[in-house]
Parts: C-alpha cells; sequence; structure tokens
C-alpha cells in the first residue's frame, strides 16, 4: 500500500460500473483503473502478483488477471470480463470495508464504500496525516530527522 501512496494516489472517484472487456494490448484510463485495483488486491491476495500501474495492459498485468481469475475459480483467460470485473470490484469493497475504511487501522475517518443506485460513481476519501506512535507527522520531514531531534 505505500507504494500506491508514494506515487501519488490519483483515485478520488472510481467508475466500478463494467463497460466493456479490458483486453491485452489495450491502453488507457480503464486498464490504469483495472492496474489499480489488482495493486490493492496483490497487497492482501498472495496469490495475485504485483504489477506496474502504467495504463498499458501488458504481461504482468495479463499475469495479475490470470491469477485472480485462478484464485476464483474462473476461467484462465487473462481477458477481464464482466464476472471477472464483479469479482475484482467485491473482493475491493470487501479490502475497503475490513481493512481501508477501518478506524482501527487508520486513525482518520475514511467514508465507507457503498454501491450507488443511482450513479457507478463512489466517492474514496484518502486518509490525511496522522500521527505515528511518538512522532507527528510534518511536511519534509524524515525518520532520520525524527531521530536526530530525540537524541
Amino acid at each position: 500500500m505505500s507504494e500506491l501512496v508514494s506515487e501519488g494516489q490519483t483515485f478520488f472517484q472510481l467508475d466500478f460500473e463494467y463497460h466493456q472487456a479490458i483486453v491485452y494490448g489495450q491502453r488507457g484510463e480503464s486498464v490504469t483503473l483495472l492496474q489499480y485495483l489488482l495493486s490493492i488486491l496483490a497487497q492482501f491476495y498472495l496469490t495475485i502478483p504485483f504489477l506496474t500501474i502504467d495504463g498499458v495492459f501488458g504481461d504482468e498485468t495479463q499475469a495479475a488477471v490470470q491469477a485472480l481469475q485462478l484464485d476464483a475459480g474462473l476461467p484462465q483467460t487473462g481477458t477481464v470480463d464482466e464476472e471477472t470485473w464483479d469479482v475484482i470490484i467485491d473482493r475491493f469493497i470487501g479490502i475497503d470495508r475490513t481493512v481501508l475504511s477501518n478506524p482501527k487501522f487508520f486513525l482518520t475517518k475514511v467514508p465507507l464504500l457503498e454501491k450507488s443506485s443511482q450513479s457507478s460513481f463512489i466517492p474514496i476519501f484518502l486518509p490525511g496525516p496522522v500521527s505515528s506512535p511518538g512522532f507527528p507527522f510534518e511536511l519534509g520531514a524524515s525518520d532520520n530527522d525524527q531521530e536526530r531531534s530525540e537524541s
């Protein structure tokens, strides 16, 4: 998860509605969203390999899709059809509800994701800076700065 935050997470509203199959060689926003969701799932499902979020459906993305399909008991086509998309979304929402939006894990309030009946867009808010045990976070500070200030 730290890799996603450190690279500058840009998804504040996600369109979870299935539009069309996402296939090998495809490029664009739908592939970037797919890669983002798979990268979250890879943090929690050991069978899904990590992948680069670059908007290009290449070998890494296909391997992650096939691993998810195998884990879900779906045919390993490597293509994101509606059934595969539904598994990705259901698992992502499960992770959000049990981990990402859980105040036991994050000290700031993050709204739960809800499937909206009026819109397929679901707001996602990033947690703001919080204090780690004993150290307040400050813009531009590093762990080394904290250690030096205590000596």
